[in-house]
């Protein structure tokens, strides 16, 4: 096997090379590293080398394709992957250089976005037409070769439609993927072929060959029975095709309201993180740091790009590659935490983040990172028109305040029998028991629907020990799901002598005689939508007046962090550093005090709600708010005027703007 080198190559026109390049052979790289490869690896390659040429950088057998790809498949955004890679090396050599500067740093970035995007470009349009030869079509022999495969109709047949479970479902999925995966009959099958590019999507491919799965409503209730048939089957029977029949309404309900909405909120988020204006190359040596835990792989992914700080006291970055640290604690630099740049309206680029470096010139960079934020979520909604999956109950886990207090298991709430020793009271709003009367009249609580007896999104809890009494209140609704009265409740309920309606109209239970082993609260069965995925990222966001105060006392900025990210990570892969300028827009100084600035390592710092920033801010962007007339009638906007500036502040007086 012949051997090349990786320069020669580099500077062999790309002609040349499709004409000669054929089969396996070795290339040597500048790091000293021969790797055997082939002719398809390399004039892939070849393209993304162009940046290695054009900024004078030696090509490393880590610039070769296979770095960044699995099981040799070149997939539909490897070509990003690669490029993204090499651009990190041309910035960690010009740093090795000392060519570090605020204004050769935004120059190279500005340079590396342009030439990735040409050189994206120029491969979509090459690889097109040199490989036309190439190109597959998809027909129906490939659904129903699926389809048909007897050893996966084996295995459905062992499931009935009135009890087969989500889980179920996801194993039947994973069975077929697996025999997809291993048999040699689906080698060239090319819809097998698309889900390993990632041209398809796995998930609804299962839906066309194998089961569609368990619908839901478009208030996101599961439907009991799941539609046993494929696409490639087709539905035929009647209740299938009717619980069917619903996606079209989802579909239909996300082209209006909810993406409106979604848009909207963006609007808002972006009027509030305006003000975080500029990014400052370099390090403000800010101690102040944010405990984070990394608890695998993904979790290294979303919080790579940030500084933390070693046991030597210096800093160094997070990178994707740096698997050693999965399962340790680090002191994570962050503009939320505390920058010490003198800046008002800006932070320096190491407590933000080497992902910073990427913000365009004269871009604002709250207004930046916010847009990547909500951009992805407006992105998701749209894409729930177009989107189809089997139903998959929402994953409900407690708060951190709820443990300790409850339990959560099989969609119900169960007291914890540690506070059985503090005789806790349950008290609940009397409207939220609005079936009462049908506790008492019911001859048998059992025949009672309990989502007709009761809804309990909140309580307060009374604990008494000899030395004080504490009531804590309690938000129980999981992803929008509001739980109701147990059965056993209801009979616990039955004996008036175990609850009293108190002077403040709420029903207070006592509960020194429950059974601890039985159900509190059940919750509905539901799927998280994405509506109510942007709307749980709205209130933890926004916070009205009454969540705000809580927050205030009981949340600290860091902590806030953490649970935002954890929020947004849930069916989002966006960044920490991104998430960290965006909470860091949602601070203050002091409330008390009416100082809504950004806060800075020697002042102090707090949470504080939209509202009420974009109000005590800039008039400029209250005035692209809405709320106008109470704005102007309310006194504190005179009594307190605003000392912070806003980009807008140039279109309502130019004149002072020297504009």
């Amino acid at each position: 096997m012949y051997t090349l080198d990786v320069n020669k190559i580099v500077n062999t026109p790309i002609d040349v090379l499709w004409d000669k390049l054929k089969g396996r052979f070795n290339v040597k790289f500048a790091d000293g590293v021969v790797l055997e490869t082939n002719a398809k690896q390399v004039l892939y390659s070849w393209y993304c080398w162009q940046i290695n040429v054009k900024y004078n950088l030696p090509i490393t057998s880590d610039h070769h394709v296979t770095s960044v790809i699995k099981n040799n498949v070149i997939r539909n955004n490897t070509h990003l992957l690669l490029m993204a890679k090499i651009a990190w090396s041309v910035y960690d050599d010009y740093n090795a250089r000392g060519i570090n500067d605020q204004v050769s740093i935004n120059n190279l970035f500005d340079g590396l976005a342009r030439t990735i995007y040409t050189t994206s470009s120029i491969m979509y349009n090459e690889l097109s037409t040199r490989c036309e030869e190439y190109i597959s079509s998809v027909d129906f022999s490939d659904f129903a070769q699926m389809a048909m495969n007897e050893e996966i109709r084996a295995k459905k047949a062992q499931y009935q439609k009135d009890t087969i479970t989500s889980d179920d479902i996801s194993d039947l999925y994973k069975f077929a993927m697996n025999i997809f995966n291993t048999k040699p009959e689906f080698k060239n099958n090319r819809l097998k072929l698309g889900i390993e590019i990632g041209s398809l999507s796995e998930s609804q491919l299962m839906q066309c060959v194998v089961m569609r799965g368990k619908g839901f409503d478009i208030d996101t209730f599961h439907f009991k029975n799941a539609i046993m048939e494929s696409f490639t089957e087709g539905i035929v029977d009647l209740q299938s095709s009717m619980m069917e029949s619903r996606s079209a309404s989802i579909s239909l309900f996300n082209t209006q309201d909810d993406l409106q909405n979604s848009e909207y909120m963006n609007r808002r988020h972006q009027l509030l993180t305006m003000v975080l204006q500029n990014l400052h190359i370099g390090d403000c040596g800010s101690t102040n740091h944010l405990k984070i835990y990394v608890t695998d792989k993904k979790y290294l992914d979303l919080v790579a790009g940030k500084y933390y700080i070693k046991d030597d006291g210096t800093v160094d970055v997070i990178r994707p590659q740096h698997t050693h640290l999965i399962g340790k604690t680090l002191k994570v630099r962050s503009v939320t935490a505390g920058c010490r740049h003198t800046d008002h309206y800006g932070v320096c680029s190491t407590c933000v983040g080497e992902s910073s470096l990427t913000l365009p010139k004269g871009g604002g960079l709250g207004h930046s990172m916010v847009v990547i934020t909500n951009e992805k979520i407006s992105q998701l909604i749209l894409s729930t028109k177009h989107y189809l999956a089997s139903a998959v109950a929402a994953e409900l886990l407690l708060s951190s305040d709820q443990v300790g207090y409850f339990k959560l298991e099989n969609n119900c709430y169960y007291l914890d029998s540690n506070i059985r020793h503090l005789k806790p009271v349950i008290s609940i709003e009397h409207s939220h028991i609005w079936g009462l009367t049908d506790i008492h009249e019911a001859t048998n609580v059992q025949s009672l629907n309990i989502k007709h007896v009761s809804k309990i999104p909140s309580i307060r809890m009374v604990l008494t020990t000899p030395e004080y009494s504490e009531t804590i209140p309690f938000n129980l609704i999981q992803h929008n799901a509001v739980p109701c009265l147990s059965y056993e409740m209801l009979e616990y309920m039955r004996d008036t002598s175990n609850w009293i309606i108190s002077d403040k109209d709420n029903i207070d239970i006592d509960m020194s005689k429950w059974d601890y082993k039985n159900r509190l609260f059940v919750l509905p069965i539901k799927s998280s939508s994405m509506s109510d995925y942007r709307k749980g990222i709205q209130a933890m966001y926004e916070s009205n007046s009454k969540e705000l105060e809580v927050r205030r006392n009981t949340t600290s900025p860091n902590d806030f962090l953490l649970e935002f990210f954890d929020k947004i990570i849930e069916k989002l892969d966006i960044s920490l550093p991104i998430i960290d300028v965006v909470t860091y827009c949602s601070m203050i100084v002091d409330h008390e005090k009416n100082d809504y600035s950004l806060p800075k390592v020697h002042t102090g710092s707090s949470l504080s709600g939209l509202r009420d920033i974009l109000s005590s801010r800039s008039a400029s962007a209250q005035l692209a708010f809405q709320g106008h007339q109470k704005y102007f009638t309310d006194t504190s906007t005179y009594l307190y005027p605003s000392n912070v500036s806003h980009p807008f502040d140039a279109l309502i007086m130019p004149e002072i703007c020297n504009v």
